[in-house]
């Protein structure tokens, strides 16, 4: 055990910090089979695989040209697809150990920033504004439609409302539903839309380089949405928002170095997790996310490591 603290109800572990990486880590991705694997991209573009049952034994899975800006698994397969800085996607088959696509990869002229699948289609977000839709069955590409003149940054799908939240470096929230083909702008934020992250099917969340996380709200019978919170939540940019829906808190990651954890009950600030308390991570918190079913939550850093930590509800104080 690497450090325990108890607050306000939540007991918070450190249990690990992880090292391997050359370079900063920028994506990581669960394994929607086994808990205990999870996958991580970073700035020298290795792809590893680590398993919580050995953490010794993690695996290099794939060398790619370019950081690796963006990680996600097909669910029900187990196809990795890989985005890079300088526009390349790749897709890794997990089961053999190889590319589907050889030689080469498919390039979008512009540095890929997010993916997010829908059925049969993969989604792509690029530095140029562009949302592409590429087939999973043949790979070709279906459509490119200009949703910004900035950067799209982040893409996340709400599936029983068909909804796709696009964060945006023009400050805005793109929301696309009934089929990408209905448009809405939601405007709180005063800088970059790094990350979004639906709590359920009438709470969005939003995080931005203007340090504050936007919470956005549709009333039932609304047919739009409204902001809710404006909420000054860190220091700098906040890079990523992962919820976990079992003990409903929420993390926040930050270029100030620090995760937050948050209740999704009232929206407090339950606890901060930085270098001085904790002794991990000295540089810019780019991700993080929550394994399946579990209390366990990865953290990636610019300054190499990954966290492993366990963090929840507790009756101490």
């Amino acid at each position: 055990m690497v450090g325990r603290t108890y607050t306000m109800g939540i007991e918070v572990q450190l249990i690990e910090r992880l090292s391997g990486h050359k370079g900063a880590v920028f994506a990581l991705e669960k394994s929607s089979t086994n808990p205990q694997i999870f996958y991580s991209g970073g700035g020298t573009g290795m792809v590893v695989e680590w398993n919580l049952t050995d953490t010794f034994s993690a695996q290099l899975l794939a060398q790619v040209p370019g950081n690796i800006f963006t990680l996600k698994l097909i669910p029900e397969s187990s196809i990795l697809v890989i985005g890079t800085m300088i526009g390349d996607i790749y897709f890794l088959d997990l089961v053999n150990k190889k590319m589907v696509l050889e030689p080469d990869p498919i390039n979008i002229g512009q540095p890929v920033h997010a993916f997010e699948v829908i059925g049969k289609e993969l989604l792509v977000a690029d530095a140029g504004g562009k949302l592409t839709k590429i087939s999973l069955e043949n790979y070709e590409t279906l459509s490119v439609n200009q949703i910004a003149l900035n950067s799209l940054r982040s893409l996340e799908y709400h599936k029983e409302t068909d909804t796709l939240a696009i964060g945006s470096s023009d400050t805005f929230v793109y929301l696309l539903s009934e089929g990408l083909k209905k448009m809405e702008i939601l405007d709180i934020h005063s800088n970059s839309v790094f990350c979004t992250q639906f709590l359920d099917s009438k709470n969005l969340l939003s995080g931005s380089r203007d340090a504050h996380l936007g919470r956005w709200l549709k009333a039932t019978g609304a047919k739009s949405w409204s902001n809710h919170n404006y909420i000054p939540a860190h220091n700098f940019t906040i890079n990523s928002i992962a919820y976990n829906p079992i003990s409903k808190l929420i993390a926040t990651a930050s270029r100030d170095s620090s995760i937050k954890i948050w209740d999704r009950l009232n929206f407090k600030l339950l606890k901060v997790l930085n270098e001085e308390k904790f002794g991990v991570h000295t540089h810019s918190v780019n991700a993080v996310i929550w394994l399946e079913e579990s209390d366990r939550l990865i953290s990636g850093s610019d300054d190499r490591g990954i966290g492993l930590w366990e963090i929840k509800r507790s009756e101490e104080v």
